[in-house]
């Protein structure tokens, strides 16, 4: 339990780490309208690795508690919102988006280096009108 608490905790933090660290984006591409908006984060459980299907239910749990948005500007600047555990952060990126990928540029190296540390490589795909980060396919972002 120790462990899957733990685990679940860095994949949150890699994630808003990934995305909190986005600089240098490109001007979004001009498939950019398409994603302009705010997108909540939400819990898909049969998207969980076999590995993390008998916990599915703590997993529920601790995604109840926490809130992540991103929100894309036609200008390529991208809001993330994080709230958990009384917690809240915000920061500013930029992104490109060219119909189907969104990503987003780290120049210090630290999106590397937190995508290496977890299976997620700083990508989302636009897939079934969802937002999904590769690597944390159960975490899919939807268009508010």
């Amino acid at each position: 339990m120790k462990k899957v608490c733990k685990s679940m905790i860095v994949v949150f933090l890699a994630v808003f780490m990934i995305l909190a660290t986005a600089a240098c984006g490109g001007n979004g591409g001009s498939g950019a309208a398409s994603i302009v908006g705010t997108w909540k984060m939400t819990f898909d459980s049969s998207k969980l690795p076999e590995d993390m299907k008998p916990q599915a239910s703590m997993y529920e749990a601790l995604m109840g508690a926490m809130d992540m948005s991103l929100t894309f500007a036609d200008n390529g600047k991208v809001m993330i919102n994080v709230s958990a555990m009384g917690q809240s952060s915000a920061a500013e990126g930029e992104y490109t988006f060219d119909g189907t990928t969104v990503k987003v540029t780290d120049p210090t190296g630290a999106l590397n280096q937190q995508a290496s540390a977890t299976e997620g490589s700083g990508e989302m795909k636009l897939v079934d009108g969802k937002l999904v980060i590769t690597g944390a396919e159960y975490m899919p972002f939807v268009k508010q």
